[in-house]
């Protein structure tokens, strides 16, 4: 299946930029709306026919390539879709999970987990600021650390 819809159903990606089931219940996104990333998918799969409907923008024109590229992940485990993708060298990525995601090279090279002094991993603050880091605490309170200053506030 497709992923980008509409509460009515309706397409609401840019072909190709959608996600994809897999046959194992997974997930990917293949991305790239330039006509070289389109011509590459699509003449892979013998159809180059279909280029056209995906360079005209999107829209309810274009429900035959979705159909195609839905049917043709729905058929196979994400990791040899993946595989298949890596070859075309086209934009993709499968849709991880959180925890999965924690294991991504990218992740680490841009410092989007933090260790906390027991080695447990958070997410780092999105936002950031040269002149500013971010500098969080990453200490759980102890048992009633917080209690009078809370109870304070109530009165």
């Amino acid at each position: 299946g497709i992923r980008d819809r509409d509460v009515t159903g309706v397409q609401t990606c840019a072909l190709p930029i959608c996600i994809y089931d897999t046959q194992d219940g997974r997930q990917l996104v293949l991305a790239g709306q330039e006509p070289k990333f389109i011509e590459r998918v699509l003449g892979a799969l013998g159809r180059a026919d279909l280029v056209p409907l995906c360079t005209r923008g999107p829209g309810p024109h274009q429900a035959p390539v979705v159909e195609l590229l839905a049917a043709f992940f729905a058929a196979r485990p994400r990791q040899e879709s993946l595989d298949w993708l890596e070859k075309l060298d086209v934009c993709f990525a499968p849709v991880n999970t959180l925890l999965e995601a924690t294991h991504d090279p990218n992740v680490d090279a841009r410092g989007l987990l933090l260790r906390d002094a027991t080695g447990r991993a958070h997410l780092a603050p999105a936002i950031r600021f040269a002149d500013e880091p971010a500098r969080p605490d990453l200490r759980e309170p102890t048992l009633g650390e917080h209690t009078d200053e809370i109870l304070a506030g109530l009165e």
